[in-house]
């Protein structure tokens, strides 16, 4: 199927996705300058958009998972998903306070380690394709309904706000593409020379 090579070669060769698929899978955005006149802006939509695009238009298969769909080893781990959420959660409370990643996968029930649990077990979902269960036993063994209303608060504020919709969207894509990265030097490490494989790139925290 030409969607599943697409993403596949998403995977081998990020670098060229950049340089020649960007116009294929970027969309144009409208906006209005300062004085007002209306100007394009291409916005990058990242992979697992076009995978949901993809998936109404009935170019995959109906009821294919994530895990079916993404190449293998092109997700984060649930590990690396909760590290990155740490790392950048001082853009999701008012008070700019750091939490941990052990905290995120502990009893706390702060505000600030509520919420960043809630986008780690989102991210889990939508980027990983992980179960509902798998979800739970990572995050200290929470249960399946716990889960499903982590899971069932986060498009709820992605609806209701736009500054919250703009943060999960941009950490959506970010955590994908360090999955695709971490794929890609996998794959290069198996055609050269040396070490099989090579350490994944170190996660940075937006400011």
């Amino acid at each position: 199927m030409i969607a599943r090579d697409l993403l596949e070669e998403w995977a081998r060769h990020p670098a060229m996705l950049f340089k020649v698929m960007g116009p294929i899978l970027s969309e144009i955005d409208p906006v209005n300058d300062a004085e007002g006149f209306s100007i394009h802006k291409s916005i990058w939509v990242g992979r697992s958009v076009h995978i949901s695009r993809l998936m109404a238009s009935g170019a995959l298969r109906p009821g294919a998972t994530i895990r079916q769909i993404k190449p293998s080893q092109s997700t984060p781990s649930p590990r690396e998903v909760c590290q990155f959420v740490a790392q950048n959660s001082r853009r999701l409370n008012v008070k700019k306070i750091r939490v941990s990643h052990d905290e995120i996968v502990s009893a706390g029930r702060s505000h600030q380690i509520t919420r960043a649990r809630f986008v780690a077990t989102w991210l889990m979902r939508e980027v990983c394709g992980m179960s509902l269960s798998a979800i739970g036993q990572y995050l200290g063994g929470r249960d399946h309904s716990t889960v499903l209303n982590a899971l069932s608060r986060i498009p709820k504020q992605r609806q209701e706000c736009k500054g919250h919709r703009d943060i999960y969207d941009d950490l959506l894509i970010r955590a994908d593409e360090f999955g695709i990265e971490r794929h890609h030097r996998i794959l290069a490490a198996q055609y050269r020379p040396g070490p099989k494989l090579l350490a994944a790139p170190k996660l940075q925290a937006v400011a």
